[in-house]
């Protein structure tokens, strides 16, 4: 038994060690994990309204992009290529060569770009009668009307009326190609929009400003990165494969990320109670890190002395709980634990009285009042983020408290 054991650790290093060895392999996914880029700072990488906005912008000739024409012209050359998508089984150009020639030869600076025209994506209203629509989708689906009409037909009827059915070019943009539920719309992919833009910013980026360059490459990188998500997910699966048992070895003995949150709690409470800093915390009264971190306040203590009853204990306390696979949650809430119900009433009845907004709705059989609550995924957490946590939530409890005491007067 013992031997087995000692070969089970000895295979176990052997499998740390190789990837520790092939460490380089991790440098791949350096574009995802370091660096900054404009559109996750905002957290607007998926969010399609965004999307829409960045090509209304870069589809604008007359826009302070620089460019001019060129990401357009561009467009309508590659919507008079043919393109195949497996989802829609389509091998056709979207627009004809001839179309886009008599397109490519007018002058598209008088081309005018609308968001939402009758809730449109995207309406270009070109030289010599023609129109292109771009409905956008990221993350969600088509809608449909009360009368079950899709989403793309009813703009395909709103287009009709106002605009020549023969030059109205129909475009429906998803990250893979979804399938239109209106066959006059044209698949067309992120993808292709990540080909014509590289291919426009390419001749054209000496030109430009450092500001307009910077946010054209953020946006190729986050349609190469957070857009087509192919790319990311193949790349993992394959460090995965190549190392699985490291990697199967290090999840299996990673810190509880709950754990780790209480922990950070635990030392920043036990700093404030032992410092006299706080204006709030009083005593610690957990002993160690856990699900609960138990504290007083010199109110609640107030609150306990008037309430005359030992097995009363008056406490404020953290709960933390898992939140989904790799986040945590976080809860502060003032607990009267082992209270008898006859004092429910009368203590909030004090509460209330002082609490302003954070009124006990009821009366009755009440152990606990939540006070804040937060949720965090794994890649947010860290010391700083959790005090931030603490400091916020304990703003809270001033509700509750105010530098002449009233709730202990009231008591």
């Amino acid at each position: 038994m013992e031997d087995n054991k000692h070969q089970r650790i000895k295979k176990d290093e052997e499998y740390i060690l190789e990837l520790m060895q092939d460490i380089d392999c991790l440098d791949q996914l350096k574009q995802w994990t370091e660096g900054v880029n404009i559109f996750r700072v905002l957290r607007i990488a998926r969010t399609e309204i965004r999307h829409s906005n960045m090509l209304a912008w870069l589809l604008d000739p007359n826009e302070n992009h620089g460019l001019g024409s060129r990401f357009l012209e561009d467009f309508i050359i590659d919507l008079s290529k043919p393109h195949y998508y497996e989802s829609a089984k389509e091998y056709d150009p979207i627009i004809t060569p001839t179309s886009a020639i008599d397109l490519l030869s007018s002058d598209l600076s008088d081309t005018r770009v609308f968001r939402e025209w009758n809730h449109i994506d995207i309406l270009l209203i070109l030289p010599k009668g023609y129109t292109v629509a771009i409905e956008n989708k990221v993350d969600s689906s088509e809608s449909k009307d009360g009368d079950g009409k899709s989403q793309l037909t009813r703009y395909s009827d709103a287009l009709r009326i106002h605009y020549d059915p023969n030059k109205c070019i129909k475009v429906f943009l998803t990250p893979y190609g979804d399938e239109p539920t209106d066959k006059n719309w044209h698949v067309y992919t992120y993808s292709d929009i990540l080909s014509v833009l590289e291919k426009s910013l390419a001749p054209q980026e000496k030109y430009l400003s450092t500001e307009v360059t910077l946010l054209i490459k953020h946006y190729i990188e986050i349609l190469k990165n957070d857009i087509m998500e192919d790319r990311l997910k193949n790349l993992c699966n394959e460090i995965y494969q190549k190392h699985k048992d490291a990697f199967d070895l290090i999840f299996e003995n990673r810190e509880n990320v709950t754990s780790m949150a209480s922990q950070i709690c635990f030392n920043k409470i036990k700093d404030l109670a032992s410092s006299g800093d706080s204006n709030c915390i009083k005593e610690l009264l957990t002993q160690k890190p856990g699900v609960n971190i138990r504290f007083t306040t010199e109110w609640s203590e107030v609150l306990k002395e008037k309430l005359k009853e030992e097995s009363i204990e008056v406490f404020y306390q953290y709960v933390f709980k898992p939140s989904g696979n790799y986040g945590v949650n976080a809860s502060l809430s003032l607990t009267l634990h082992n209270q008898k119900k006859e004092f429910n009433k009368e203590v909030a009845d004090v509460i209330n009285k002082y609490a302003m907004k954070n009124k006990i709705k009821d009366g009755k059989d009440w152990e606990w009042k939540g006070i804040w609550g937060e949720n965090k995924s794994f890649n947010e957490l860290s010391d700083d983020t959790i005090a931030a946590w603490i400091d916020d939530s304990l703003k809270h409890i001033s509700k509750y408290q105010s530098k002449d005491r009233p709730h202990e007067k009231s008591l």
